[in-house]
């Protein structure tokens, strides 16, 4: 009887512990952000934890989640975790995405981030780590703040090349309808992305972690995705 007083007493105690909503910071006008979001919706679902998003910039999302005024970030690099050591990194990968050169006219195969100087002016979003790690050392670069503005960019002639994600440039060359805009091939590089979540709430990532692995060993996760970015396109 004591034992399972304990017991209850925990359960009660883990419960109330993480009632609260979960705020997240989720990209404006990225779609990846958008795909990641609608995973861990389904995540927390299972995991019966409230949530929401908070949309804004990329950077100005590292800096309210690094600073505990949300909660989370949707998705980000691996390395992100050892810049900004408040966020504590869910160790399974939530979903992945492709670095891609986009471009108005036809060129070479691209060969890693180093090939992408040859080419002129190299747009990329503001706040995107994976390209801001990518295209050090490069010069010629423009930083600018969402996809749209990026995008628009490149086809006005304003920049040459523009450095996103595979599925993020693709969505925007169709919702813009700027056919001229081509992916160049092969993609870049493929990273995984992770949840993060602030250090506050670090009991939380066991009970994530073990929902994502779950949905990843099964094939669900996979599925998930395929799914999403579907209902996306159709939009």
């Amino acid at each position: 009887m004591k034992k399972f007083s304990l017991l209850a007493v925990f359960v009660m105690f883990s419960t109330v512990s993480y009632a609260q909503t979960i705020t997240i910071a989720q990209i404006q006008n990225n779609p990846d952000q958008i795909l990641g979001s609608m995973l861990l919706k389904e995540i927390y679902k299972r995991a019966n934890i409230p949530l929401k998003f908070i949309i804004m910039p990329s950077k100005r999302a590292l800096i309210e989640s690094s600073s505990g005024r949300v909660d989370g970030e949707t998705h980000r690099i691996y390395s992100v975790a050892e810049k900004y050591q408040t966020l504590i990194r869910v160790p399974t990968p939530l979903t992945y995405f492709e670095p891609t050169a986009f471009s108005k006219k036809s060129k070479p195969s691209v060969s890693g981030w180093s090939s992408l100087s040859d080419y002129g002016i190299i747009g990329m979003v503001r706040g995107m780590q994976y390209a801001k790690i990518g295209l050090s050392g490069v010069e010629n670069i423009r930083i600018v703040t969402d996809s749209i503005q990026l995008m628009k960019m490149l086809d006005t002639g304003r920049i040459d090349i523009a450095v996103t994600t595979k599925f993020n440039g693709l969505y925007h060359i169709s919702e813009l309808n700027l056919p001229s805009i081509i992916a160049l091939t092969p993609a870049i590089e493929r990273h995984n992305v992770y949840h993060y979540l602030h250090k506050k709430h670090i009991k939380l990532i066991p009970k994530i972690n073990a929902i994502i692995k779950s949905l990843k060993d099964s094939g669900e996760l996979e599925l998930l995705r395929s799914k999403f970015i579907n209902k996306i396109l159709l939009e």
